[in-house]
């Protein structure tokens, strides 16, 4: 309105179009060279965000899993994650995070693929806690090593 113009810049619209960083270099390169064995897989906790496909850090990974929260954002983000993985011909799953009851099922439908969603975290305020002191889990949970064991098996397939 009245001549003011919204333009946004250093946006990723599409895989591999991003900046060269020195640390996205580095850790494309390394993730391009590994040479594991058949038992063997590597995670790798990407930060938030779709940055690392700009750089073209995905280009070298079997699969791509997301962290879903349950924000607006992180759902909306889901479909771009989605397309971009697609584009570079990479399987993309989701892990919804800190489900509840009344948060389940606008996550499922704002994700729009169910079979591609392999964990549902629910809320849980000792992991919350944790999480929020920077603290490492002291106690076992059986989502966390279903999650495990399904990263386990798909990798199996891959």
């Amino acid at each position: 309105k009245d001549g003011v113009m919204l333009m946004a810049s250093g946006k990723i619209h599409e895989a591999n179009e991003g900046c060269a960083c020195t640390m996205g270099s580095i850790l494309k390169e390394m993730l391009s060279h590994l040479e594991l064995k058949a038992d063997e897989f590597v995670i790798t906790d990407m930060e938030a965000g779709i940055e690392h496909f700009g750089r073209g850090v995905d280009n070298s990974v079997d699969m791509i899993m997301m962290i879903v929260d349950p924000s607006f954002e992180s759902l909306r983000l889901s479909t771009k994650i989605r397309e971009l993985g697609d584009s570079i011909k990479k399987p993309v799953y989701f892990c919804l995070n800190r489900t509840t009851e009344e948060s389940i099922a606008t996550m499922l439908d704002m994700v729009n693929d169910r079979d591609k969603v392999i964990c549902q975290m629910p809320m849980n305020g000792t992991i919350l806690r944790a999480g929020l002191k920077g603290e490492e889990l002291q106690d076992s949970y059986d989502e966390i090593q279903r999650l495990a064991d399904l990263l386990i098996k798909k990798n199996m397939e891959i």
